[in-house]
């Protein structure tokens, strides 16, 4: 079906990314390779959409001028770390190979995205629905794990990958993290995450029933996130619901809704507790997420944010370790590779790409963080019924790119880093809607309005 409309392939990759760990977990041995599961899919949609690539980036570049520059020059300063790890010994371009795909996989994603709406605000709703409904029913394995209903097949836990995931650290209390269908907490508590901030948007789009119904699911997400036991999980919630309230508030005649995107986000909340309480308290859960938050927030930010890239550079020296050399996977080749500890995302890149990358990634990112509020600011018209979504998909990518600053395991999962960048590429599309520029030039006898409808 996605070799004859390849925009239906973004529907296979949430289902495949859904059911291929419970699969992986059945499968004797629970072989690494399910986890490219979603990669046929991928390639399909990737060579369908090839051929509009060309036009695509030619539009791209008429949308948003200091992005495709800033594009540009990082992929360029990919070159030297790519050298660096082809020539470690013999095999090492495997190394260089994954790395390629790692970086190239977030053009090509987000090039993805921005084709895949064609200015029709209103498929993201869909696309969000959908995953919404798949990940609920994912989420199923969570409390199953949590009370201890195991199933025969070894699909819920981590048992038939051979490990227990324990938090150590909660005050003398032990907390097992919790994981269910997924194959780790992590994986487990960024689908629920990522379900409840998509509901909440889906409860501002609608009324009645469905806002209700939105609601359970956003607060069926919440305990999703509160169980799997990593605060970076959970503190996305903050940064989605801060970024989000922003843009209302920031647009003045969209005050007045203030109010209700903050009720919405409460009753989120309590929908949460809610279940959680339906489900079972924890007090070793409650510790965890409620104590020394700032100070704990601040610390894990500057130790993997700041300190760890100062650090990279020390061992490491300017040209860091080259491409690829600290992308998750790369363990199973056996091949010469430096060894690397990197957690943060930031001092990942700098491991891999150097000084010279590392300032070719922050300038990309500032470019496209730009790019992405100005869409929503001066393209996307706030009297639109997609403004909440467009919106809402900036606040969810500012909440990863702060996960992401304190840890890039989660992004090393294929799903993952191509569905962001897929979502960056929506975002981006809103450009295509062609939101007249109203320029007011004063003249001698009052104002003359004109109107500017350039891409």
């Amino acid at each position: 079906m996605t070799l004859e409309n390849w925009r239906r392939g973004i529907f296979f990759l949430i289902l495949i990314a859904a059911l291929q760990d419970p699969v992986r977990k059945m499968v004797p041995g629970a072989p690494g390779y399910l986890a490219l599961s979603i990669m046929p899919v991928w390639f399909v949609m990737v060579a369908r959409t090839f051929p509009l690539y060309g036009e695509c980036w030619q539009r791209f570049n008429m949308h948003f001028l200091k992005l495709p520059r800033a594009v540009k020059f990082f992929f360029i300063s990919l070159i030297p770390a790519a050298l660096i790890s082809a020539t470690y010994g013999p095999g090492s371009w495997q190394i260089t190979l994954v790395g390629i795909l790692s970086y190239s996989s977030l053009l090509l994603g987000a090039l993805t995205g921005y084709m895949q709406l064609s200015g029709r605000g209103q498929r993201l709703e869909h696309i969000f629905s959908v995953y919404c409904l798949i990940t609920a029913v994912m989420l199923v394995g969570t409390p199953m794990e949590y009370l201890g209903v195991f199933d025969p097949w070894g699909a819920v836990g981590t048992r038939s990958m051979g490990t227990t995931w324990l938090q150590t650290s909660i005050y003398g209390m032990g907390l097992k993290m919790i994981a269910g269908f997924y194959r780790s907490p992590d994986v487990m508590g960024w689908h629920s995450v990522m379900m409840s901030m998509f509901a909440v948007l889906l409860a501002l789009k609608n009324r009645g029933a469905r806002r209700s119904f939105w609601l359970a699911v956003a607060g069926w997400g919440i305990v999703g996130g509160m169980l799997c036991g990593r605060r970076k999980m959970m503190y996305m919630l903050p940064v989605f619901v801060f970024v989000l309230v922003s843009f209302f508030w920031r647009i003045h005649s969209h005050r007045f809704q203030f109010r209700g995107v903050m009720i919405i986000v409460v009753s989120a909340g309590l929908a949460g507790y809610g279940v959680y309480n339906l489900v079972g308290p924890n007090a070793g859960v409650e510790i965890y997420y409620s104590n020394n938050i700032v100070q704990m927030s601040y610390e894990r930010v500057h130790t993997h944010g700041v300190d760890s890239v100062i650090e990279t550079v020390r061992q490491s020296g300017f040209w860091g370790e080259g491409l690829g050399t600290a992308t998750q996977g790369i363990h199973h080749l056996r091949v010469a590779k430096p060894r690397t500890w990197q957690e943060g995302g930031l001092s990942k890149i700098m491991v891999e790409l150097g000084v010279p990358g590392f300032i070719a990634a922050l300038l990309m990112m500032a470019a496209l963080i730009r790019s992405l509020f100005h869409v929503v600011h001066h393209r996307v018209s706030p009297e639109s019924e997609d403004f909440i979504l467009y919106a809402g998909l900036v606040a969810i990518l500012c909440a990863n790119g702060g996960s992401f600053v304190v840890s890039h395991q989660i992004f090393g999962d294929p799903f993952v880093i191509l569905f962001f960048a897929f979502l960056c590429g929506l975002v981006l599309s809103g450009a295509l809607q062609g939101r007249p520029i109203v320029q007011r030039v004063p003249v001698s006898q009052g104002l003359i309005t004109s109107v500017k409808l350039g891409s």
